[in-house]
């Protein structure tokens, strides 16, 4: 029986951008050949990890790997212990890279692109050979694998471009990176199969995002995170015109979503999904507060915990939020499992604390936190960063806003929150944190 292959990339015309490094435009054609080419350095099976930095050597790396039958591995960090360990469950293994060697053997460099090699026309994979493992971003926990065939990762990315007003020819850049589950399938996999064009670098900065998006020609995408947009709402730098900003990985107020179409006159999608599953749903929080699946898939609302199925998700995911359906296909987000806190009889979404603590004037960014010990003893701890604003100042605020029972004990004043590039920040950190400054004088509560 023969079966169909899914092609590598889709939508390109001929001697369209596949992708700029720097100020260098590169074409479809150049990328595929030059895929082919790097292919050819690979051992066929096995795995590679790809620690490009450079999103369009990711790409490319990601490419070459396809094409050889090897499976991309997408650490989730770069620590030499992290990848040793990862290295030993996954064997044999070689690397990519664009930077400094985090690696004991040599990986391959592609600062400097190889020679294309001549090839007929665009290479079509199978679609149930193993493409990419990635990690989940331990965040809450040990990272866990997950494996993503290439035709469940193609058929994501077409389901996603379906949903937006995503034209052929746009420019994708991308603030979140590539080896995360959401900058893979936004900042990779949806240009690669939609004709679009994909920036090499990630900006952090909003200075940053302004100027390398005042560098692309329109249309132009920008993919982020809530953090990310806070950032350029509050800097309030006038913004080259875009067709779109996505986000996703933490939930977005509907009022940051408004502010920044305000600053950009250009919509804003929050995408729905998880290191498990992918994107499964979009909503416009402008517009309102409803998710909508994305086109083939399936919310099993019958029990609980609810679950996707079908499309590109295939078997059913178990999901960590509680969701309320409105119809087969529509559904609100609820809390996220462990999110919800008792304290004296009393409830609270952490996401709502922390939502309340960041309206408070004069708060940069802040965060609650309940460390595992003290679920039982049930007192919350939080992190604030808010230059020049006393904590006195900030707790006669929050009585205002939240249940005295939630007060943070201790409210600990910090220069910055030890954020990840997606703007999550694991537990390790917060413990961590809370161990250097418990003790100092600004953390006793009143």
């Amino acid at each position: 029986m023969t079966v169909d292959k899914t092609p590598l990339v889709a939508n390109f015309a001929p001697r369209s951008t596949v992708g700029w490094r720097g100020g260098e435009r590169v074409d479809i054609e150049r990328f595929i050949g030059t895929a082919r080419s790097l292919a050819l350095r690979l051992p066929p099976g096995g795995f590679c990890f790809n620690l490009c930095d450079d999103r369009l050597n990711f790409a490319l790396g990601l490419a070459a790997a396809l094409l050889r039958n090897v499976v991309s591995l997408l650490p989730p960090a770069r620590a030499p212990g992290v990848l040793r360990d990862l290295a030993a469950h996954y064997s044999p293994a070689c690397a990519f890279a664009d930077r400094s060697n985090p690696l004991a053997s040599g990986p391959i460099d592609l600062r400097e692109w190889p020679a294309p090699t001549t090839g007929d026309g665009i290479p079509a994979i199978d679609p149930s050979q193993p493409a990419v493992t990635l990690f989940t971003s331990g965040s809450t926990g040990t990272p866990s694998p997950h494996s993503k065939s290439w035709g469940a990762l193609v058929a994501g990315a077409v389901a996603l471009r379906a949903r937006l007003p995503l034209a052929e020819g746009s420019v994708i850049l991308g603030t979140v990176p590539p080896q995360h589950m959401w900058g893979f399938e936004a900042t990779v996999m949806l240009p690669l199969h939609s004709g679009c064009a994909i920036d090499s670098r990630t900006p952090l900065l909003p200075a940053d995002v302004v100027a390398l998006l005042a560098g692309r020609t329109p249309p132009r995408w920008l993919v982020c995170v809530p953090l990310h947009l806070q950032a350029c709402v509050a800097a309030n730098l006038r913004m080259p015109a875009l067709a779109g900003a996505l986000s996703a990985t933490s939930r977005l107020e509907p009022s940051l979503a408004r502010a920044f179409e305000v600053l950009t006159d250009a919509p804003v999608f929050e995408i729905y999904g998880s290191t498990e599953t992918g994107a499964v749903a979009t909503r416009r929080p402008a517009e309102g507060d409803a998710f909508e699946l994305l086109q083939g898939l399936r919310l099993d609302a019958g029990a609980l915990p609810h679950r996707i199925a079908a499309g590109h998700v295939g078997a059913a995911v178990t999901l960590q939020d509680d969701l309320e359906p409105l119809s087969a296909t529509r559904f609100l987000l609820g809390d996220r499992a462990g999110d919800l806190v008792k304290i004296g009889g009393k409830r609270a979404s952490l996401t709502t604390l922390n939502h309340e603590l960041t309206c408070v004037p004069g708060v940069v960014d802040g965060v609650f936190w309940l460390p595992e010990r003290a679920r039982a003893p049930h007192r919350l701890s939080a992190f604030v960063v808010a230059p020049g604003v006393a904590r006195a100042t900030i707790l006669a605020a929050l009585r205002e806003r939240i249940d005295p029972a939630f007060l943070p004990r201790p409210l600990v004043l910090v220069d910055a929150l030890p954020r990840d590039a997606l703007g999550k920040i694991p537990r390790a950190r917060l413990s961590a944190l809370l161990a250097r400054t418990t003790g100092n004088d600004l953390t006793r509560a009143t």
